[in-house]
């Protein structure tokens, strides 16, 4: 089943507010962890703008459906560390994941949505990199999406947190 290419201007205020929230249960779920004994100084890094960031994540994913229109749900990502010493490494996908439905999946139709896809890319990133905890103040994982995420997708996302920091 194709979705329908949306015909008028929808509000994005829902899907900033959902991206808000992620963005709050991540900076909470991350500053719950436990960096094995490490110390981190504070105040060296500027406040983190979740709700700035998924506009800017909407903007670029808008720009890349005018270029690419197809009825498909475009998401994007970015991951933000800023380290002890106040340095910031950001990190976006160079372009939108494309998700739609897989009629061909019974029962995990959902698996190829772009939410999905953009929440494993960080995992893998991160994974990839030398961080050391004692070096880190934060990271802001930022996930948008250009649809209201359905509900597999939203079950799927209160462990996400956790898959993230392992």
């Amino acid at each position: 089943m194709d979705l329908p290419v949306p015909t008028g201007q929808k509000s994005v205020i829902p899907l900033i507010l959902l991206l808000l929230l992620l963005a709050v249960i991540a900076f909470f779920a991350l500053g719950s962890l436990n960096l094995a004994g490490s110390t981190t100084q504070t105040g060296q890094c500027p406040p983190f703008n979740a709700q700035q960031e998924a506009f800017n994540l909407a903007q670029r994913t808008e720009q890349f459906r005018r270029a690419k229109p197809e009825a498909v749900n475009y998401g994007n990502g970015s991951y933000t560390i800023c380290y002890t010493n106040g340095k910031i490494a950001y990190f976006t996908f160079p372009q939108p994941f494309r998700g739609f439905y897989d009629k061909n999946a019974p029962g995990e139709e959902y698996k190829t949505h772009s939410e999905q896809a953009t929440y494993v890319w960080p995992g893998r990133k991160l994974a990839a990199l030398p961080l050391v905890a004692s070096q880190i103040q934060w990271i802001q994982v930022v996930i948008f999406s250009q649809v209201i995420v359905c509900p597999p997708c939203q079950n799927d996302m209160k462990s996400w947190q956790t898959g993230l920091r392992g």
